[in-house]
């Protein structure tokens, strides 16, 4: 199994996710569709100081990855997206979250190691993963320059877009069923929440919710 570190990252990483954070995430945008934050959760989040920010990388050093020691080959990057993802799944269950906003507590992993040519490929990988994931009780977004998820009330708005690829992981919440794409997902989520709204068929589901944070 492949050995994926997640380290502190760089000042320069940590300042450009705080940005990215303030400046877009927990403000509204006139695309969105709706009042408020592009997230609420990550605002509420970052007020109880639990969001966990990690970068994902296969030295100990943390910094940034030279172009020439990126993942070069579609097969590389998809080994590497799937390790990383099940690192980041696992850390997050098992790091020592403080016992406060319990629900709120969000992991944040800067993917450093993805070339642009292969941004597409963590939406194929999380798309995969995401089930699994639900399962768990939680819920994963992607998010990369490029990224083609829309908004719940908008579907002409890329409401994914970064500065740089990252995940994003958080406990799941009761509404979270608008996020389900198929049957595998859906069924996850009734899991958790067996006494919520059922939706006539995932199809229905995605169609009216498409996928977003």
């Amino acid at each position: 199994m492949q050995r994926i570190l997640l380290t502190r990252p760089a000042t320069a990483q940590r300042t450009m996710i705080d940005t990215w954070l303030d400046s877009y995430i927990m403000r509204a945008h006139p695309l969105l569709g709706r009042s408020g934050a592009v997230c609420p959760y990550v605002t509420a989040a970052r007020r109880h100081g639990v969001i966990r920010v990690r970068a994902a990388t296969d030295t100990p050093t943390g910094d940034l990855v030279p172009r020439d020691r990126q993942h070069t080959s579609l097969a590389q990057a998809r080994t590497w997206l799937h390790a990383v993802l099940r690192t980041a799944v696992d850390d997050f269950e098992h790091h020592p979250w403080p016992p406060h906003a319990r629900q709120l507590h969000c992991l944040v992993v800067l993917l450093q190691g993805l070339a642009p040519d292969h941004w597409g490929e963590l939406d194929r990988v999380h798309a995969e993963v995401k089930a699994d994931v639900m399962r768990r009780g939680l819920m994963i977004s992607r998010f990369h320059p490029r990224c083609p998820a829309t908004a719940v009330h908008n579907a002409f708005f890329a409401v994914n877009r970064s500065p740089a690829p990252l995940i994003v992981i958080r406990r799941m919440a009761r509404d979270d069923h608008l996020f389900a794409d198929d049957d595998q997902q859906l069924g996850a989520y009734q899991r958790h929440f067996p006494d919520s709204e059922r939706w006539d068929t995932p199809s229905s589901c995605a169609a009216a919710h498409p996928q977003t944070l």
